[in-house]
């Protein structure tokens, strides 16, 4: 009984997405291994079962969802057992890499018509929980399907996070590490169009996070939001910015050499396969990596090496550190917000927002504060983006897209 709840379930879930046959398209999210259990429940359906039907799942596409909740591995190197990968995202990173195989095998073989598999893949999202995996885990098997003609990618970035700069951070790295472009779309980004100052006033300017968090966050402002996106950082705040690098890069790493163009390059490493920084290291199976290749700098290798390798240094970094910000964090974020706002209008790059889930689980109080308002325009920006309605789960948040669009 239990089996035959579950099967008719998944069946009904897909049919409730189409309200008309022969009008609405659903694309919805599955999970890797689970094409071949629905194909089973397809082939046992009789024609009158009425749920669903082949022509039917003409109307429906599978994109495959990984998900960011494989924890990292934060076992001592002198315990873990023989050939066991102790790398930082290691797991997150294999189970990425197998889900990108799978989605590459499936797009190739499928037909036009879905008539050899109903269930074939056609793209690959990834969700969850964004301070458990940034980027850089998935970095490699994005741009492996990217190189394979497959555009279909979502990533869900800058939805919960540590500080605005932060999920700001995580959004750029989809730019830096992923070569994301037109018809590639980021699950909500929040912190684009979140209000800095009702963000901080509501912290009192206090922002409590990871030791290796707020590191990354600070190089990552010195180096990319001044030299790239040219924002100015008052020179107050540049220099309380580098002094906590120098506190906060000696605490994690035990050393007291810091270079923020040495780290901001080890950071670009990420993006790596960082097998191939290590004297035993094999040939890595993406042969069409490195994405930074061009890597002279030896401190900068040994930075990236400790920082995927070192469990002490690990450790360190998951310390809490507290920050405390003045009032001028505010316009220094909304001019980072604008700034890859444009980089993205430019790119062409889409934005799926949910407002019941991000409403729920968001740092929102108000639905008229809803940070797509600001993204789009409805406000008048220039740099107004594509931005979609979506139901994100809608079981579990007990919505419909019919609501979405009546709270919007």
């Amino acid at each position: 009984v239990i089996s035959a709840r579950k099967d008719a379930a998944i069946l009904y879930a897909l049919r409730a997405g189409l309200r008309n046959t022969s009008q609405d398209f659903l694309e919805t999210r599955i999970a890797c291994d689970y094409d071949g259990s629905l194909q089973r429940l397809l082939d046992k359906q009789r024609p009158d079962d009425g749920i669903i039907n082949q022509e039917l799942m003409k109307h429906i596409s599978f994109v495959s969802s990984t998900s960011k909740i494989f924890m990292n591995c934060g076992k001592d190197s002198s315990k873990v057992q023989k050939g066991e990968d102790v790398r930082r995202y290691a797991k997150t990173r294999k189970s990425a890499k197998d889900t990108a195989e799978e989605v590459a095998k499936s797009f190739s073989s499928r037909s036009s018509e879905f008539k050899q598999s109903p269930t074939a893949l056609i793209g690959m999202d990834a969700a969850g929980d964004e301070a458990n995996a940034r980027p850089e885990a998935f970095a490699t098997a994005y741009r492996y399907l990217k190189s394979m003609n497959i555009n279909n990618l979502t990533f869900h970035a800058g939805e919960d996070f540590f500080d605005i700069l932060d999920g700001l951070r995580t959004i750029d790295e989809l730019l830096l590490f992923m070569d994301y472009s037109k018809g590639n779309r980021i699950g909500h980004a929040l912190a684009l169009g979140l209000s800095a100052e009702n963000f901080y006033q509501s912290r009192h300017f206090t922002i409590l996070a990871p030791q290796q968090v707020i590191l990354d966050n600070f190089v990552w402002l010195l180096q990319r939001c001044k030299n790239y996106y040219h924002v100015q950082i008052p020179e107050v705040f540049n220099g309380f910015v580098e002094s906590e690098c120098q506190k906060l890069f000696s605490c994690i790493y035990h050393e007291d050499n810091f270079n923020v163009e040495t780290y901001w390059e080890s950071m670009l490493l990420r993006a790596n396969d960082n097998r191939e920084y290590r004297e035993d290291a094999e040939p890595s199976q993406y042969g069409y990596y490195a994405k930074f290749k061009e890597c002279e700098n030896k401190d900068a290798e040994r930075i990236f090496y400790l920082y995927f390798q070192d469990y002490d240094v690990r450790t360190r970094g998951n310390i809490p550190f507290q920050v405390k910000y003045d009032e001028y964090i505010i316009k220094l974020i909304e001019n980072i917000q604008n700034s890859i706002r444009k980089e993205l209008h430019d790119r062409g790059i889409a934005i799926e927002c949910a407002p019941t889930s991000n409403m729920l689980i968001g740092p929102l109080y108000r639905y008229d504060d809803h940070p797509m308002l600001n993204m789009c325009k409805i406000n008048g920006d220039e740099n107004d983006l594509s931005v979609s309605i979506n139901t994100d789960d809608a079981g579990i948040f007990c919505t419909s897209l019919y609501a979405e669009y009546s709270l919007i």
